[in-house]
C-alpha cells in the first residue's frame, strides 16, 4: 500500500515538473536573438554563439547527470537543475543593461542549458522507474504531452508579453526583462516543487546501480 501512495505521489509532480522546467526556460530561449540583436545590436552570429552554448552545456549537463544519479538521487539533479536555470536566466536578465558586455549572454545562456541538462532525463527517470510495466505508454504520453505544452505556454506567455509592451510602445528591452524575470522565478518554483520527490531518489539509484 505504502508502495502504491510513493507512486501516486511522485509520478503526478515529475510530470508536472517536466512541464515547468521548459516554461521557465523557453520563456526567455526563443527571445535570445531579439535581446541580442534588437536591444543590444550585435550580429545574427552572437546570437547563434549563445544559442549554441546553451545547447552544448545541456549536453554536459545530461553527462554528469547520468554520470552522479547512481549516488546524488534524481531530486537532487532535479533541485539543483531548476536552481542553475533561474541562475542562467537571472544573470542573462542583466545583459540587457548597456553597461554589461552582450557577450556575457553566451556564459549566462550556457548556465541555462546546464540546468537543462541537469534536470530534463531525471525527470523522465523519476516517472519511468516508478511506473508500473503496463503503465510505461501512458506515463511517456503524459511526458511528452507535459513537455509540448510547457514549452509552447513557456514561448507563448513571452510572446505575449513582447507584444503587449509593443502596443504600449514600451523599450523593447522592458517586455523582455519582463520575460526573463517570470521565466526565472517559474524555474524558482520548480526548484521548491522537486522537494515533492521526496523518497524516490534512493529508489531509483538503487534500480539504476542494481541493473
Amino acid at each position: 500500500m505504502s508502495g502504491r501512495v510513493g507512486r501516486a505521489l511522485v509520478r503526478p509532480a515529475a510530470v508536472g515538473l517536466r512541464g515547468v522546467l521548459p516554461f521557465g526556460f523557453f520563456m526567455a530561449d526563443a527571445y535570445i536573438p531579439l535581446l541580442l540583436i534588437d536591444v543590444r545590436g550585435a550580429n545574427a552570429a552572437a546570437a547563434g554563439l549563445a544559442l549554441t552554448s546553451a545547447t552544448l552545456a545541456w549536453s554536459a549537463g545530461a553527462w554528469i547527470q547520468a554520470r552522479f544519479v547512481q549516488t546524488q538521487g534524481i531530486r537532487f539533479f532535479v533541485g539543483l537543475g531548476f536552481g542553475v536555470v533561474a541562475a542562467g536566466l537571472a544573470a542573462t536578465l542583466a545583459v540587457l543593461m548597456p553597461a554589461v558586455p552582450w557577450a556575457v549572454a553566451v556564459a549566462t545562456w550556457g548556465v541555462a542549458g546546464l540546468g537543462m541538462g541537469l534536470s530534463y532525463s531525471a525527470l523522465s527517470l523519476a516517472v519511468l522507474r516508478e511506473a508500473p510495466p503496463a503503465e510505461v505508454g501512458a506515463a511517456t504520453s503524459a511526458l511528452q504531452l507535459s513537455d509540448t505544452l510547457g514549452t509552447a505556454l513557456g514561448t507563448g506567455v513571452a510572446g505575449a508579453v513582447t507584444a503587449a509592451g509593443e502596443r504600449a510602445a514600451a523599450d523593447p528591452w522592458i517586455a523582455l526583462a519582463a520575460a526573463f524575470a517570470i521565466g526565472a522565478s517559474v524555474a524558482v518554483l520548480g526548484s521548491v516543487g522537486a522537494r515533492r520527490l521526496h523518497g524516490a531518489p534512493s529508489r531509483v539509484a538503487g534500480d539504476v546501480i542494481a541493473a
